[in-house]
Parts: C-alpha cells; sequence; structure tokens
C-alpha cells in the first residue's frame, strides 16, 4: 500500500535503493518508466548530427509515467500496482489500462527485453 512519494525521503537519503519499473507500452512498444528517480536520459536516444555544435534527438524509447499524469499520481499511485503494471502477461492477466488520452496499456518488461524491441 505504500506509494512513490513514501518511499521518496528514504530514497533521497540513500537510506534505501531507488524501485525502476519498465513494463511496455503495448500500442507503441516503448518503455513506460515507472520510479522516483528523472530517467529522461534513458528514455530517449540523443547524439550528434554532422555540421551541428548540439545534440539532437535520435528516437524516444520510453516515456516517464509521472510526467505523463498529474503530479498527484506519486502520491496516490501503489507501489504494488506498478509492480503488477510491470508483470502483466496477457495470457494470463489482462493488460493495465492507464488513464491517458489517448489510453495506453502496459505488459510485461519482457516483451521489450526478450523479444528484440530494442
Amino acid at each position: 500500500d505504500r506509494t512513490f512519494a513514501d518511499l521518496y525521503p528514504a530514497e533521497a537519503r540513500g537510506e534505501r535503493p531507488s524501485l525502476v519499473f519498465a513494463p511496455m507500452v503495448v500500442e507503441d512498444s516503448r518503455r513506460m518508466l515507472v520510479s522516483n528517480l528523472d530517467l529522461s536520459r534513458l528514455a530517449a536516444a540523443r547524439g550528434p548530427r554532422l555540421g551541428s555544435p548540439t545534440d539532437v534527438l535520435y528516437s524516444r524509447s520510453g516515456l516517464e509515467l509521472f510526467k505523463l499524469l498529474p503530479p498527484a499520481a506519486r502520491r496516490t499511485l501503489p507501489v504494488g500496482t506498478a509492480a503488477r503494471m510491470n508483470a502483466t502477461f496477457p495470457v494470463v492477466t489482462p493488460a493495465v489500462s492507464l488513464p491517458t488520452v489517448p489510453p495506453m496499456r502496459l505488459v510485461d518488461a519482457g516483451y521489450f527485453d526478450n523479444y528484440g524491441v530494442d
């Protein structure tokens, strides 16, 4: 029943490791990163472009859940729900639908990791 906001103070003090869940979005095969950490560097591939002094965005392989949902989500989303989203295998349990527009469905992270999506 603990939320990500409940875990944050101990994470910030270094007393608890940070959790990272990364289920896959069915609609576009990207990872949905769920964590108290800023994982924007993991969610996008950036690099140089010929003749440009700054890095450019090559692709976005992931999204960060807490940047998509209202700020209150960090205070209300139980860690157990994130674990359930991360372990959803549609043959056994239905995909988790997020309250986004358009709706997104999340499934087991193994689809992303084991089937060569990235």
